[in-house]
């Protein structure tokens, strides 16, 4: 992930934890993992999207014209 993302991250999950600021709490540490996974699959799925789009898009562009 890029830096302000994993920044935002640890701020998300910091503001939602109970215990010390200076330790984690477990249920801290699970969250940033689910919320990670869940950040990375969400830009892979943006990402393919976009990519498939312009597959489709020049793809479709060449067979039009032969």
């Amino acid at each position: 992930m890029v830096p302000p993302v994993a920044n935002w991250l640890v701020d998300l999950v910091n503001m939602q934890s109970t215990g010390s600021p200076d330790m984690s709490d477990r249920r801290a540490v699970g969250l940033a993992f689910v919320y990670g996974v869940c950040l990375v699959v969400a830009m892979q799925t943006l990402i393919g999207l976009v990519a498939a789009a312009v597959w489709w898009r020049r793809m479709g562009g060449m067979r039009e014209r032969t």
